[in-house]
């Protein structure tokens, strides 16, 4: 592995870290999260909702966040958790291999080099 794959995946797990402490505060309603949009433009977008829809399935209520978001509750979040771990398998099997193992995420975001 070269020195730049351990930054890479470096910046990764940090980013994962604080997705999941920005996740657990959301959770416990330390933080609360509004839409910028709706509130400047009065216009629900897309996204209106995946906050919410992210909580009722952490809360374990399923239809709660389909009707919250249907679209991110049934495709985007499983993606988004998918490729996540995916990404973590990876990087562990590339340390324990001492060799590239490029996921999904590399080679979208460009962490891959020839």
């Amino acid at each position: 592995m070269k020195k730049n794959d351990w930054i890479w995946n470096a910046v990764k797990i940090i980013g994962y870290i604080i997705i999941i402490i920005a996740v657990a505060l959301a959770y416990t309603g330390t933080v609360t999260v509004t839409c910028t949009y709706f509130e400047k433009f009065n216009i629900i977008c897309p996204a209106c909702g995946s906050t919410r829809a992210t909580l009722s399935i952490l809360h374990g209520d399923f239809l709660e966040a389909l009707e919250y978001n249907a679209f991110y509750s049934l495709v985007i979040l499983p993606l988004v958790i998918v490729f996540i771990l995916e990404d973590i398998y990876n990087i562990i099997k590339s340390v324990m291999l001492k060799k590239k193992c490029p996921s999904f995420l590399d080679v979208l975001f460009g962490g891959i080099d020839e």
